[in-house]
């Protein structure tokens, strides 16, 4: 059996906010492997997780929520897939907002 991929397929956030901005930070992830149980992982200013099923080929969007602080803010996008030796690393992804006065 083939193992498990979790791609990051895209990002819907602005690329710039006002401090105090509620930012939706939406994370759009694809399966493009045979296993179905995923973690994605945000660390940098944004530290948080989901832990998911999602089927093979299948398509899901992971939202996220924070408010703008006063300085630009990097996040890092990390997915996990799972397999019997344990969680296996897949893909890093970066992604900023730029504080805008």
């Amino acid at each position: 059996m083939a193992e498990g991929f979790l791609n990051v397929t895209g990002v819907t956030a602005p690329t710039e906010a006002h401090n105090g901005d509620l930012i939706n930070f939406t994370v759009h992830t694809q399966n493009t492997g045979s296993s179905d149980d995923f973690i994605l992982e945000l660390s940098g200013y944004l530290t948080d997780y989901s832990e998911f099923s999602l089927g093979a080929g299948l398509t899901k969007n992971v939202p996220f929520y924070f408010t703008m602080p006063d300085n630009n803010v990097s996040i890092t996008i990390k997915t996990f897939h799972w397999t019997e030796e344990g969680w296996v690393w897949d893909v890093t992804s970066v992604w900023g907002v730029n504080w805008w006065q």
